[in-house]
């Protein structure tokens, strides 16, 4: 999916890095940490997006691990 189409439809250039990360490894859950190096975002934009997919049922958070639903 071209990078530009997805920062548009998710509204930002944050949420969709952490989303791709998630997209292109769907077996895989992922620290906060680990998730945060990979899709280069810093730390606290990264919670305040976490929180936001979470909320919209596109991504769920397990005790310490997020992955893609």
């Amino acid at each position: 999916m071209d990078s530009h189409l997805l920062e548009g439809l998710l509204g930002s250039v944050p949420k969709a890095r952490i989303l791709r990360v998630c997209m292109r490894n769907p077996d895989e859950r992922f620290r906060l940490e680990t998730l945060i190096s990979r899709s280069q975002v810093r730390a606290r934009v990264a919670r305040v997006e976490l929180k936001k997919l979470v909320r919209l049922g596109i991504v769920r958070q397990g005790l310490d691990r997020i992955a893609a639903k």
